[in-house]
């Protein structure tokens, strides 16, 4: 076999090869542009949330109506304490009606991030966050009928409103 066709028949297996690897079908949920082998993909891969993601002071408003049907808007803001350990003390003030107040509460956290705020008053919101914890997004769930949502910025690590009741800690 002379030279020219050992180089043809290398430079063709190598082709076959290649367009094999492009035209192989992704594992079933899998999105074939996700390179598992990435810095990226290994550092999300490793991250996990839990209680301790939420520690510190954070400020935060909220928007929403009181009802779905309602014409009127309901805005709030404040600042939350959360102890990382499942623990929140809240100060608020609100409009429709005009009020401000303390309110207690605890929290959970999955590793995926995604947990859920419950306040002594009964209302429940649904949370949102990154591995570090220092911003975060949240709906209302529980079922009264108000639409609420807003975000929250960490201001501080450490706990601003600090009289959670003892009970609680």
């Amino acid at each position: 076999m002379n030279i020219t066709k050992l180089v043809l028949l290398f430079a063709t297996a190598a082709i076959f090869n290649l367009s094999a690897a492009y035209s192989a079908e992704p594992v079933s949920g899998q999105d074939p542009y996700y390179d598992q082998n990435s810095d990226v993909a290994a550092a999300t891969a490793a991250t996990k949330c839990g209680k301790k993601t939420l520690k510190g002071t954070y400020i935060y408003s909220s928007r929403g109506a009181p009802s779905a049907i309602a014409s009127t808007t309901y805005v709030e803001a404040g600042m939350e304490s959360y102890d990382g350990a499942g623990n929140i003390i809240n100060r608020y003030a609100s409009s429709n009606p005009s009020a401000s107040g303390r309110e207690i509460g605890t929290y959970t956290m999955g590793a995926n991030c995604i947990g859920k705020i419950t306040y002594t008053s009964g209302s429940t919101y649904m949370i949102f966050t990154g591995p570090t914890g220092s911003i975060f997004t949240y709906i209302k769930t529980s079922e009264n009928g108000e639409i609420v949502s807003g975000e929250e910025k960490r201001v501080t690590g450490s706990l601003l409103l600090k009289s959670i009741p003892s009970a609680m800690q």
